[in-house]
Formats: C-alpha cells, sequence, structure tokens
C-alpha cells in the first residue's frame, strides 16, 4: 500500500519542555546585527509522558503502547475540552449569521452577544471571542478590497461627469490601496477665495475598518463650513500624512494656506512642518478641551 500511515503517536498536550527561541534582526542604519529577546509566555509544557500509538498489522491498527498517567492535573471539567485551540470551530451557521451581521456594521463584540444568545449561552458555543475577532477581521480584509474598487469606480463616474473633480490614491508595496483623496471642482474653486485659514479633522472612524476619515475644512463670507477635500488614512503615520498634505495641495493648485488648526497628533505635527513649513500650526480648543476633562477630571469640573 502507498501513502498509508502505518505507524502514528498521539501525545499530551504538555508534552516536551519548550524552548525559547531569540528574534535576531539587522539594523539597516549601522548594519550591525543585534539580538532581543522576544518576552516569552508562560509554557504550558510540563514534559508529560502520557501518549498512546497505534500501529497497523496486516490491515488492522493496532494500540502498541499506552501510558495514561500524567505528571499534572487535568482539566477540572471534560466540559472545557471544547476550549482547547484543536477543538475550536466556527460552525457553517455561525459562520453565515457572523457575516450577515457584519455586513450590518455590527461590532464583533454585538455579534458574540447575539450568537450565544442563541445557543443559551457562551458556555455552549465551539469557539471563543478571540476566534470571532480573527473572523471579522478576515471578513473586513476581504470586503475592504471590493468596497474600495466600487469607491474607485464611484469617482471615475463623477470624473466623467465633471473634469473638475479629482481623485487621487496611494498603494502599498503589495499594489493594495492605502490612503484614496478626493475633491469636487466647486471645493477646489472655494479655496482659490477661503482657504486662508483650514481644519484638519479626522476624528471621524468608518465602522467596517477601523479608518480615519480625514476632513479638510474652511469657512466662507457667511460663516458657513466648506469642504476643501477628504481623505481616508490607513495608519497615521507621518509619511501617510505628508502624503495627504501634498496631494491635496497640488490639487489646490499649490496654493498654501495661512493658518492650519488641527488636533495635537504628533506625526501629523511633523507632517505639518514638512510640508508647510511657513504656515502657522494652532491646535484646536476643542481637542485640547476634551483631553483636559479627561485627564483632569475632577479638578476640571470644579475650576471653570
Amino acid at each position: 500500500m502507498k501513502n498509508v500511515i502505518t505507524n502514528q503517536k498521539f501525545t499530551c498536550l504538555k508534552e516536551g519542555i519548550y524552548k525559547p527561541k531569540s528574534k535576531s534582526y539587522v539594523d539597516d542604519q549601522n548594519a550591525q546585527q543585534v539580538k532581543t529577546n522576544k518576552k516569552q509566555a508562560q509554557s504550558i509544557r510540563t514534559a508529560c509522558i502520557s501518549h498512546i500509538r497505534i500501529r497497523m498489522v496486516e490491515e488492522k491498527r493496532i494500540v502498541s503502547i499506552f501510558e495514561k498517567e500524567h505528571n499534572h492535573d487535568l482539566i477540572p471539567s471534560p466540559s472545557k475540552a471544547c476550549f482547547f485551540q484543536c477543538y475550536r470551530k466556527i460552525g457553517d451557521e455561525e459562520n453565515e449569521l457572523i457575516g450577515t451581521l457584519h455586513e450590518q456594521n455590527i461590532s464583533a463584540h454585538h455579534i458574540m452577544d447575539v450568537i450565544s444568545s442563541l445557543h443559551g449561552g457562551l458556555r455552549n458555543l465551539t469557539f471563543i471571542r478571540k476566534d470571532m475577532n480573527n473572523r471579522t477581521t478576515i471578513l473586513r480584509r476581504e470586503l475592504l478590497g471590493v468596497d474600495m474598487s466600487t469607491a474607485i469606480e464611484y469617482f471615475q463616474q463623477i470624473q466623467a461627469k465633471n473634469l473638475s473633480f479629482l481623485y487621487v490614491v496611494q498603494v502599498d508595496d503589495d499594489n493594495t490601496i492605502k490612503n484614496p483623496f478626493w475633491v469636487d471642482g466647486k471645493s477646489r474653486m472655494a479655496y482659490q477665495h477661503f482657504g486662508d485659514v483650514i481644519t484638519f479633522d479626522r476624528t471621524y472612524m468608518t465602522n467596517k475598518y477601523s479608518m480615519p476619515f480625514a476632513l479638510i475644512i474652511g469657512v466662507n463670507h457667511h460663516r458657513q463650513s466648506i469642504l476643501f477635500g477628504c481623505a481616508l488614512i490607513r495608519d497615521e503615520k507621518v509619511k501617510s500624512f505628508i502624503w495627504v498634505f501634498r496631494t491635496w495641495l497640488e490639487a489646490m493648485f499649490d496654493h498654501h494656506p495661512i493658518s492650519i488648526l488641527t488636533d495635537q497628533d504628533p506625526a501629523m505635527k511633523e507632517a505639518i512642518k514638512i510640508v508647510f513649513p511657513n504656515i502657522t500650526h494652532c491646535f484646536c480648543q476643542w481637542h485640547i478641551m476634551n483631553k483636559a476633562r479627561y485627564e483632569l477630571g475632577l479638578l476640571y469640573n470644579v475650576k471653570e
């Protein structure tokens, strides 16, 4: 017989002894190899020798060795065995329900509550909250590509009707869309008249992807807020902010504003220094007072 397992050994989960490994990396600047020890989690292995060996003899499987003694305490309740990783599994019905609820922008926490209530409690589920979070993360990544391609098609349709509409996308090393930016013709025209002072606000978060929705806002002569551009930012790092600011500046015909109002994000502050070296950078009072309420606590309520 070919490709048939004739001898197999099944061991205890705590078999053997864990040997920690060190992680090495090379510093790009000085080309020196540095070794850093990764923070080690407590190992569950106790060198348990409990095992069973099954052999095939004349097309029959027999137990050749059976060592039943463990050198550690077993789980107090057999019902908790379902929490072992080898037993955890999201069923087809639960998987379909997760996808349906996720499409409705329901958080993983609430999805877990719904499924547990349908099964009579968390103890009756065959998976844990971590498995749920991993599944919703996969769904979010799958939807990101579909939704982003749909958005790009929509931008192309608008641009075909209005040539002054502009959209630009930044891609990463994997040729995946990272940061999309768009602005319409009316905003580009209004900026030429009311672009002395702008506000860059990225406190709005989307539910599915947790990507900050950044708005560039100004005020017209009627004291009405006007939009000067929009962007979705995957990561709030200096490079991403630099790309957004430079892209927006090119869309506005390289017309620099006089002042910009933002929150106290250090990465954003560094990007503004690079892209707008001569601008007056101010911090938003609302963000300052909001942090004061959180950081100062009782003192904030006592002292007006």
